[in-house]
């Protein structure tokens, strides 16, 4: 099949497809009930049925005509070696988008495309083998829509995935078998509590770095004779996007905010440890991304808090609670919410979900009170946030790196106000907008190349490093897919 932004065509499946010049023949999944909720990272969207589907690889933007003389920004013990970049973080840093981990993710994750501006050719993401280039799959949009409810449907990819069984509560992933080739060690669905203690129970995907998994791994390549000239990091997104959907989190996010980039000696053994608190000084390039508000993605923003109250035929006394105005209130759009909605549902079992969810109405998709969750010190995810950012500003301040504002992105692009570089008007429209894919918290690939240039502007501008920028508008061409 092929995909396409208004919708999804199911022709009849060629029996091979080309992946990176490599003809590869399908191989469809032959049960993926087991692993569908496994892989249904975004809880948010609604899964009708799996799809088998071919996607054909456009090709990443043009490299610059010149690139930047990166030798006066190595350490002293690399200048004979190429220059090394290292990224670290989460979903976002992976390139996960679609509601998936794939090769094409990867390869136009943000990391990726700044190491390309920089002229680095061995930048390497752990990237599955051609035959398993799906990934743990991803979601394409459907037309099929059996609850009749507002919510965009999809369907997931059952074939060429990376994923080789379930055990227990967690996935078994194909093992990427060349560690030192990686640079981007961006974990999947991790928390900040688990980058801390080197991914101890985010096993699926740590575990894919190498056949020693991801922390053994990590110490062959980056011993203390050989470390990297740049780092970027990246990190919490995923936890605020677990916090705002009920989901609860493995580790304490307060003790990571209040730890702040520098903690002690778990990142000391990731390469963090080397600011000097005496000197403030260190001997690499380090840049951190803060945190976006969760409610500046559009997921939030399908329904207003005034029509889910209007079209509520039964619990809204459970939903809006006593002194709740809709008209303060934004849903985070599921499937409860979208069955609650349509008028195909009967009313039963409307009563039925509302019974099972009413213990945690996020599971209902809300309502977030925005006065709640804007106020001073509140303690919930915005005060997270808030605390989050302004200890990363003081670090930045105390210890002279970088911090790329990606909350001021974010927010600048749901009021339609943040435009690139090269005059490209970045949308908050979802579906079918060119920012986010259709998980709708994720970024397509233009929207990574829009992040990769926010971070090279904040490089080029805090230590000189000259890095050409990206034109985001060939990367249009991938279009939501």
């Amino acid at each position: 099949m092929s995909c396409h932004r208004d919708g999804l065509l199911e022709p009849e499946v060629p029996g091979y497809f080309l992946v990176d010049r490599d003809t590869v023949k399908i191989r469809v999944a032959k049960d993926i009930s087991g692993i569908r909720t496994q892989t249904r990272f975004i809880k948010s969207l609604v899964v009708v049925g799996d799809t088998t589907a071919v996607f054909s690889n456009t090709g990443l933007a043009a490299l610059p005509p010149t690139f930047p003389d990166l030798r006066p920004f190595q350490r002293q013990e690399n200048k004979n070696l190429p220059f090394q970049y290292v990224a670290y973080g989460s979903s976002l840093t992976a390139g996960f988008r679609d509601g998936g981990y794939f090769n094409d993710g990867m390869a136009t994750s943000y990391p990726m495309l700044i190491a390309r501006q920089m002229g680095l050719k061995d930048f390497g993401a752990p990237t599955f083998s051609s035959e398993s280039a799906n990934g743990v799959g991803r979601v394409v949009p459907t037309t099929f829509n059996p609850t009749g409810g507002p919510a965009p449907k999809f369907k997931m990819v059952n074939n060429n995935l990376g994923i080789t069984g379930v055990s227990g509560k967690d996935l078994v992933l194909e093992k990427h078998k060349n560690a030192s080739k990686i640079s981007n060690w961006a974990v999947t669905n991790s928390e900040r509590w688990e980058f801390l203690h080197a991914f101890e129970n985010e096993r699926a995907f740590s575990d894919r770095f190498g056949q020693k998994g991801w922390s053994q791994s990590y110490a062959d390549k980056y011993n203390p004779d050989s470390r990297p000239d740049l780092i970027t990091l990246e990190s919490g997104y995923t936890d605020l996007i677990k916090m705002i959907s009920g989901e609860t989190l493995r580790g304490s996010f307060e003790a990571v905010i209040m730890g702040g980039p520098d903690v002690g000696n778990k990142e000391s053994a990731l390469g963090f440890g080397s600011i000097n608190s005496k000197t403030r000084e260190r001997n690499y390039l380090l840049c951190i991304a803060n945190l976006p508000d969760p409610l500046d993605t559009p997921l939030f923003h399908r329904v207003t808090g005034e029509e889910v109250y209007k079209n509520m035929v039964t619990g809204r006394d459970i939903v809006f609670r006593r002194g709740t105005d809709p008209k303060d209130c934004v849903f985070l759009m599921n499937s409860a919410l979208d069955s609650l909605l349509s008028a195909d549902v009967h009313f039963v079992f409307k009563e039925e979900i509302i019974r099972q969810y009413s213990g945690n109405r996020m599971k209902l998709g809300g309502p977030v009170n925005l006065k709640e969750y804007y106020r001073e010190m509140g303690g919930g995810v915005y005060d997270h946030l808030r605390r989050y950012n302004s200890s990363l500003d003081l670090y930045s301040k105390t210890y002279n790196f970088p911090v790329v504002d990606l909350h001021s992105m974010f927010k600048a692009i749901r009021e339609g106000r943040f435009i690139t570089d090269d005059g490209v008007l970045v949308e908050f429209r979802y579906p079918n907008g060119n920012f986010y894919s259709h998980d709708g918290f994720y970024p397509t690939a233009f929207g990574q190349a829009v992040i990769a240039n926010e971070f090279i502007k904040v490089l080029n501008r805090h230590y000189g490093m000259k890095i050409p920028l990206i034109h985001t508008r060939e990367y249009l061409k991938y279009g939501n897919i």
